[in-house]
């Protein structure tokens, strides 16, 4: 394992990536498998998760910053964080935009400036605070305002007190908020629902969505450290790779057959048992997993998740054109099949495109 990756999340990263590519492709195509994959936009929740893991690795190496230093600490990670995220994600909004353009192109001027106001709010993500309501353009940029809005509020405080943050704080504050999305919604899906306390409305799910998470994720990090001192003998590391193997398969066979919400809180939990067994790089097979195809799917994790969003939504206007024109059949399992295979076949050129226009500016940047 390098020093700053982990194969296996790396991994796990880019399935999870590709579940939620799936699931905005059934939205959209309009086809009737029985399920809309509604259930795999859990898949956002291993990435909250694995966040918070790394925003505590790298708080409790700024443990001992001075008091009067945490704020410019916390300013500083979110700023190389959000930077992270570039050039790929100004990149991906810029081509979806476009798409929008050409597929979906407002038929009025003041939906034309609405659609212009969207895209400028995109590259601003403050989405998540309410300021900017709805005025996201794609579905990705709710994820990125939520993550970096919940770490100006988190990364201070494990800063600061960084033993008890993620050992007492973080744990409780995410299981509650658990049970507050369990009791009030049945799940942590729907960023976009106001929540509503003693009837004010105060802002995004989404936005609590990212504070449970990553609390969750930080409260996995000393475990996690802890567990790695542990030697494990082959059946010790055999029962680790079986727990590890479950916590991936049920949340992931909840999110191709489940209905409703039934068990989205259970499969949250599973997803965190799964991120403190990859980190823990405790099972069999761990270290298969640290070579570079792992690396590199994990990169484009994010860039998949970017590129796909108007793809998506353009499906059903692709679909009218290719059926108005006798080129595929207009129901059945073909219909099914074609456009699917169209939509899986774009979203990868989609992201073809970012990574090579994001790494020639880097590349430019660079000289």
């Amino acid at each position: 394992m390098t020093k700053n990756r982990n194969g296996k999340i790396d991994l796990l990263k880019f399935i999870f990536a590709l579940i939620i590519v799936l699931k905005h492709g059934a939205e959209y195509i309009p086809v009737s498998l029985g399920n809309n994959l509604s259930t795999a936009a859990l898949g956002v929740e291993f990435f909250f998760i694995v966040s918070g893991y790394l925003m505590a690795a790298s708080a409790s190496r700024s443990a001992d910053s001075p008091p009067s230093r945490v704020g410019l600490a916390t300013q500083t990670f979110i700023r190389k964080k959000f930077l992270a995220l570039m050039p790929e994600f100004a990149v991906a909004t810029v081509m979806n935009f476009v798409i929008y353009m050409v597929f979906l192109t407002p038929k009025s001027l003041s939906k034309f400036l609405n659609v212009i106001y969207k895209f400028i709010m995109t590259l601003v993500p403050i989405g998540m605070t309410g300021i900017a309501q709805k005025s996201d353009f794609t579905v990705a940029t709710w994820y990125i305002s939520a993550m970096l809005l919940a770490m100006f509020v988190l990364y201070p405080l494990c800063v600061k007190h960084f033993d008890t943050f993620t050992r007492i704080i973080a744990p409780v504050v995410g299981l509650f908020l658990l049970g507050f999305f369990a009791f009030n919604y049945g799940s942590p899906r729907g960023p976009k629902t106001f929540v509503d306390i003693g009837g004010l409305t105060f802002f995004y799910k989404g936005f609590l969505r990212g504070v449970c998470e990553i609390s969750l994720g930080a409260a996995v990090f000393p475990l996690c450290e802890s567990f790695k001192k542990v030697r494990l003998g082959t059946k010790g590391r055999l029962l680790v790779s079986a727990a590890e193997l479950a916590s991936f398969v049920l949340p992931v066979l909840w999110m191709a057959v489940g209905r409703g919400t039934r068990f989205d809180i259970q499969a949250t939990l599973c997803l965190v048992v799964l991120a403190f067994f990859a980190f823990s790089h405790q099972g069999l097979f761990a270290g298969r997993f640290d070579c570079a195809p792992c690396y590199r799917l994990g990169a484009l994790s994010m860039v998949v998740y970017f590129a796909h969003p108007q793809i998506a939504d353009v499906m059903e206007n692709i679909n009218n054109i290719l059926v108005s024109r006798g080129l595929i059949p207009d129901s059945g399992v073909s219909h099914a099949v074609i456009l699917w295979a169209i939509y899986i076949g774009l979203s990868a050129s989609a992201t073809a495109f970012v990574v090579i226009i994001s790494n020639l500016l880097k590349k430019r940047k660079a000289r």
